[in-house]
């Protein structure tokens, strides 16, 4: 009986040697998977600045909040801690992702464009005095933007030819 106890210890004192050697091996592939993945990582974001990268990792929480990730923190440490796909590649894509939508919040709006001149179609008559109305009215807007005297010599001119007709 006595040998039967001391060979389960012995059996239950190598399974938990096993396990440590098996949690130490697993630490030990976790650091060199990590360190590569770092590195990767550093060679897909070279081209940025310190300051570049701190403004982006501030955005990616918040760009992960628009998307619907209800805690960010646990999402990164998600990633972080994988192993099944290259997490320095999920990384660089999130990072991609938080630098375009800054770029879309920068981006300036372009100028509205000038409303289309009514067309006519070949052969109707166009309704009269509306063609010489049209161009008075962009020419007055035109002085009143630019306050230039050839502008005003330009409305004169059309006003009394308007008058002549």
């Amino acid at each position: 009986m006595a040998d039967r106890l001391h060979a389960l210890g012995a059996i239950e004192n190598a399974a938990i040697q096993l396990e440590k050697q098996k949690t130490e091996r697993t630490k030990a592939e976790m650091a060199k998977y990590s360190a590569r993945e770092n590195q990767r990582f550093r060679e897909l974001t070279k081209g940025m600045t310190p300051q570049q990268m701190s403004a982006v990792q501030a955005e990616v929480p918040a760009m992960l909040v628009s998307v619907g990730v209800t805690d960010p923190r646990a999402f990164l440490k998600a990633i972080e801690g994988q192993t099944t796909f290259p997490r320095a590649s999920a990384e660089a894509l999130l990072i991609k992702a938080a630098r375009y939508d800054m770029m879309m919040k920068q981006a300036k709006a372009q100028p509205a464009r000038a409303p289309l001149p009514h067309v006519t179609r070949p052969g109707v008559a166009a309704p009269l005095g509306n063609s010489a109305s049209t161009a008075l009215q962009a020419l007055n807007q035109k002085l009143s933007q630019t306050g230039d005297l050839k502008d005003a010599a330009k409305l004169l001119a059309a006003k009394r030819k308007a008058t002549r007709r």
